[in-house]
């Protein structure tokens, strides 16, 4: 069976459906594709010894690939669903993506589907939105930090409200954190 969909199939009633993407050429010249590095083996009397990369051969065959950071609920997008072939040294994969703008990316959508599914609420959009982690990013231009935000044009129009809703909640939150932190603060400063 076909892991591609595994996880959007769980949330495609609230969210967007994520595009469809497909590459065929050579295996080792494909950027951004996953590469094993080392070819098929084979065992002739116990020794083993390398296939050339035109005789190997690999299925991929993977739901969403993330990892838990700090806590078991800050969670990191790695790799796109994805299901390839490699034989001959030529593969075909098809993998998800969410057509981004640049100001945001695909990370972001597949993060909030874990934190929407596997969150301490699962299923809250608002509890989604408190769960969104961050981190410090390093690129040639600048140090900062990426937050990964749930962002409307993720879910379908009919959770629109819904999630006007939660960032109404969200801000009351954040202002109730901030005032907390800003009076205890004062309070640690004074004594």
């Amino acid at each position: 069976m076909i892991k591609i969909n595994k996880t959007y199939n769980k949330v495609k009633d609230v969210f967007v459906a994520p595009k469809n993407a497909f590459f065929f050429g050579r295996w080792r010249k494909s950027p951004g594709l996953p590469i094993w590095r080392r070819g098929n083996y084979i065992k002739i009397f116990g020794k083993s010894f390398n296939l050339p990369i035109w005789l190997s051969f690999y299925i991929f065959n993977w739901d969403l690939f993330y990892k838990t950071k700090w806590t078991s609920y800050d969670f990191r997008y790695e790799f796109p669903p994805t299901f390839g072939i490699v034989f001959f040294g030529l593969c075909f994969y098809w993998w998800k993506y969410w057509p981004h703008s640049e100001h945001e990316s695909s990370d972001h959508y597949w993060t909030s589907i874990l934190s929407y599914l596997h969150g301490e609420k699962p299923g809250d959009l608002f509890e989604t939105m408190k769960a969104e982690g961050k981190w410090t990013t390093y690129n040639k231009d600048n140090i900062g930090t990426s937050y990964f935000t749930l962002q409307q044009n993720y879910l379908k129009p009919e959770y629109w409200d819904e999630y006007d809703e939660a960032v109404k909640k969200y801000r009351e939150w954040q202002e109730t954190i901030e005032y907390l932190f800003e009076h205890n603060y004062e309070e640690d400063n004074n004594t």
